[in-house]
């Protein structure tokens, strides 16, 4: 036995509906849903977090089902994909890696969070928080959802509805939050994965202010189909129903949920599809966090934005304009009196705004692109950013 060892930044005034303006703030971009061979994805930890930070990304969360990355871990590589990740990683990281060969067998010890934050945490340019994905499940149907910047494992729900379960994780999170101090959020995963989960069962769950509108992977069927609603119209819905009861309205992120780092094409959870970007003071988690809650970021699978504001019940944008690349500004929202949301305003071109009036009960921006998204979670995608909806209040 032998064992061995420029995504764009701005800095502009923003004023939201529910914090004051803030000086000297910056956008941060970053993916809260990916996963490692911790537990379903096929690359090791490492490996993936360098792949972000090259690629732009300011803070990444790994988040693996009802585990955080922590303890020991030996994993058997056997596999054609386990034998091509292990080559890649050892090729890498040469005598950080630990690996055991006995018999036939490889063996390789996956680091734990502590052990590889260091090699690329830079203050001001890249973080990691710790995630994990909550998982549960009613009848084989997936509830999953994300817990950001946790201090310890919170084991999946059990409930005999939907609603309950979701409660009971939302709870369990914000408990969690409230004996550590740690600035810990919860998101309700793709609620289409498996058509598991409707507006009607989010609509009664307290304290949720995060879910994900636009998923990577392509079996989280973003755009719904004929009998069930895209994520954007159950956002809507459950906003609505939010709305008249007086409670938060609910954000939208947007994530990769990658579980394929070593072939990228279409029908893969591949990274680099979706991700939000935070308007923040400064690249820590407690900041991120509080402007999440703020509603000062927007989700993006391509779009990036150059201002962004509201005030004076007024929303302003202006795109970052790509040659040869289009763009049609959506204000969608519910008025007074409709059950439903529509698109309250057009604008074909780059800069818009809409100022809410008084029939405007919510209203987010929709930015819609010409450009085609490269490797595509579902095909005939452009690449589109969506705003968090606001209020008059």
């Amino acid at each position: 036995m032998r064992t061995k060892g420029k995504f764009f930044v701005a800095v502009i005034m923003m004023c939201f509906a529910y914090t004051p303006a803030v000086n000297a703030q910056h956008w941060y971009k970053g993916n809260l849903h990916t996963h490692s061979l911790w537990s379903d994805g096929d690359d090791y930890p490492e490996m993936i977090t360098e792949w972000y930070k090259t690629h732009g990304y300011n803070f990444i969360g790994l988040s693996e089902h009802n585990k955080i990355q922590e303890g020991s871990n030996w994993i058997l590589v056997n596999s054609d994909v386990g034998k091509k990740a292990y080559n890649k990683y050892l090729n890498r990281f040469g005598s950080l890696v630990d690996y055991v060969h006995w018999a036939n067998d490889l063996r390789v010890r996956l680091k734990t969070l502590e052990e590889y934050r260091g090699l690329f945490e830079e203050k001001g340019k890249f973080m990691i928080l710790q995630n994990e994905e909550i998982t549960s499940n009613l009848n084989s149907h997936p509830l999953h959802m994300v817990a950001s910047n946790i201090k310890y494992v919170i084991e999946g729900q059990y409930g005999k509805t939907n609603t309950e379960i979701i409660q009971k994780t939302v709870n369990q999170v914000n408990e969690q939050r409230k004996e550590t101090g740690r600035k810990t959020i919860v998101q309700l995963n793709h609620p289409n994965f498996g058509y598991a989960v409707t507006a009607a069962d989010i609509m009664p769950v307290k304290n949720l202010r995060f879910f994900e509108v636009h998923n990577g992977a392509p079996a989280t069927h973003n755009y719904g189909n004929a009998v069930n609603d895209s994520t954007e119209v159950i956002w809507d819905k459950v906003n609505l129903q939010f709305y008249k009861e007086g409670r938060p309205l609910l954000y939208g992120n947007g994530v990769d949920d990658t579980h394929n780092y070593h072939e990228m094409k279409p029908g893969l959870n591949n990274p680099g599809r979706a991700w939000i970007v935070v308007y923040a003071a400064e690249l820590t988690p407690s900041a991120i966090v509080d402007a999440m809650e703020g509603g000062r970021y927007y989700a993006s699978t391509g779009v990036v934005l150059e201002d962004l504001s509201f005030s004076n019940k007024k929303i302003s944008l202006r795109v970052k304009q790509e040659d040869g690349v289009t763009y049609k500004i959506q204000f969608i929202g519910v008025r007074k009196g409709k059950d439903r949301s529509e698109i309250l305003k057009e604008v074909a071109g780059a800069e818009a705004e809409y100022i809410l009036g008084g029939d405007d009960l919510f209203v987010r921006a929709k930015i819609i692109s010409s450009k085609l998204k490269e490797n595509v979670s579902a095909i005939g995608d452009v690449e589109t950013a969506w705003t968090q909806p606001v209020t008059r209040k």
